[in-house]
């Protein structure tokens, strides 16, 4: 092991190196339903991606102004490139500090869903209940992956994914969304394979993503697993 990486897995304490292998290694199509950190929602995330690929939908990536969100966007908008979105239907949108603060706000969204069929934020949004309801009422589908804490009603949309949400699922099992309707069976034997019941989170939660990893790294591993999606459809 790169003794620098060693360092850096030594600091989150795991006894385990069950973590840090599927962090730092490919996992084969076999192992990885079992061994990729699991996300709540993280399904729908993939069906709907895999429509506005396969569309040719816009998108535009909302994030915010701070490093986390910064880095975030870098690897939504890069990642989706590599997985084979067109740049010319990629976009971002980071709102002014000064004058449009912290996180989503309605003005904005309700822009953007003008001119994009899916807005996926980026470390920001899981509490943007009306910003949510705000794309609602248009023809545009919004996205949340976000790792800050919950405070209010979760927002309605295709998919939010936070993995603070486990613990929230695991205790609210009802509340979790329908997996959205396809055509593509393949993709419904991959919804059935890669699913976890919300009550595993309190019996073996070391196979849900951490709560502590920050936003860049929830847009990373979400992409990761659209990643595997698309190499079994």
């Amino acid at each position: 092991m790169n003794p620098k990486l060693e360092q850096y897995y030594r600091r989150f304490n795991i006894e385990a190196g069950y973590k840090f292998d599927t962090f730092f290694t490919q996992l084969s199509l076999t192992d990885y339903p079992e061994k990729l950190p699991y996300l709540f929602d993280i399904e729908n995330f993939c069906l709907r991606l895999f429509t506005a690929l396969n569309e040719n939908q816009k998108i535009c990536i909302y994030s915010d102004y701070d490093t986390d969100a910064v880095t975030a966007t870098g690897v939504m908008y890069w990642g989706l490139v590599d997985l084979g979105f067109k740049k010319e239907n990629l976009s971002f949108y980071a709102p002014d500090r000064f004058t449009e603060g912290y996180g989503m706000n309605p003005e904005a969204v309700l822009e953007l869903a003008k001119n994009n069929d899916l807005i996926i934020s980026v470390d920001c949004g899981i509490n943007s209940t009306l910003e949510a309801e705000v794309v609602s009422h248009t023809n545009c589908d919004l996205i949340i992956t976000d790792h800050h804490h919950l405070h209010q009603d979760l927002p309605q949309c295709i998919a939010v994914i936070n993995p603070r949400l486990a613990e929230f699922y695991s205790q609210n099992p009802l509340l979790l969304k329908p997996i959205l309707q396809t055509t593509v069976k393949e993709s419904e034997n991959w919804t059935k394979k890669v699913y976890h019941d919300p009550k595993g989170f309190l019996t073996d939660p070391q196979k849900f993503l951490s709560s502590s990893v920050t936003g860049v790294g929830v847009a990373w591993f979400s992409l990761v697993w659209f990643g595997y999606f698309l190499a079994e459809m």
